[in-house]
Formats: structure tokens, C-alpha cells, sequence
């Protein structure tokens, strides 16, 4: 996928999930950038428009896979370094998994209440 290997694709997918589930865990939000700066199975630059959109896909796919485990947005824990909330990708999918929310920000700290409770038992 974006022009990766799959094996490099699929460690990169475990990688975002773990880290975000570590963050989960240890009650804290986690920027884009610095989410980038753990990923090692790929070297994603977030100067360009493809590896950007590798990032939304890669926190889509973990957020995924925690909607089908455990009914949860686990890409709640990641965020954007100025408003400290997600990009509005985060938002897209939520109404592609069938959540309905009315105000965004509201929603989003459901969300992560939620993710922190699911993954700190």
C-alpha cells in the first residue's frame, strides 16, 4: 500500500495499533508527528500528501480493528499538535463504523474515555 512492501505495510499496521494502545493504557494523547517518529517499519514523511494519507489509513485500519474488538475508536488517542483533537478523518470514519454524534469534540472525548477504560483493564 502508498508504495510499501506488504510485509513492511502490515508491521507498520501492528506498530500504529500497539502505540496506540500503549498511549490508551498510559492515559495519554499522542501527536501525529510524534506517532510518525515511532513508526520504524516504514519511513513515513509527513511533507508529503501520500504518506499523510498512509498515516489516515494506518489510524484507520487500528481504529477498525478496536471498533470490531472492543467497540471502541482506538485512533482517538492520536491527535493534532495545535488543537490537540483529531483531524477530521478520524470524524469520516466514525460515521463510516455507524456512530452518530451531533458535535465532533464531544464525541471524540467519548471516544477516548472509552478507549482508556477498554485498554487499561
Amino acid at each position: 500500500m502508498f508504495g510499501y512492501d506488504s510485509q513492511s505495510w502490515k508491521l507498520a499496521e501492528t506498530q500504529v495499533y500497539e502505540l496506540l494502545v500503549k498511549q490508551a493504557r498510559a492515559c495519554e494523547r499522542i501527536t501525529y508527528s510524534d506517532l510518525v517518529q515511532q513508526i520504524d517499519a516504514i519511513g513515513l514523511d509527513m511533507g508529503t500528501d501520500k504518506d499523510r494519507a498512509a498515516l489516515g489509513w494506518l489510524l484507520g485500519s487500528a481504529s477498525v480493528r478496536s471498533h470490531e474488538e472492543r467497540a471502541v475508536m482506538v485512533s482517538a488517542m492520536a491527535v493534532l499538535s495545535g488543537s490537540r483533537l483529531p483531524s477530521s478523518g478520524f470524524y469520516d470514519l466514525a460515521v463510516e463504523l455507524g456512530y452518530e454524534f451531533s458535535d465532533r469534540e464531544i464525541f471524540w472525548g467519548q471516544q477516548y474515555e472509552a478507549v482508556i477504560e477498554h485498554y487499561s483493564q
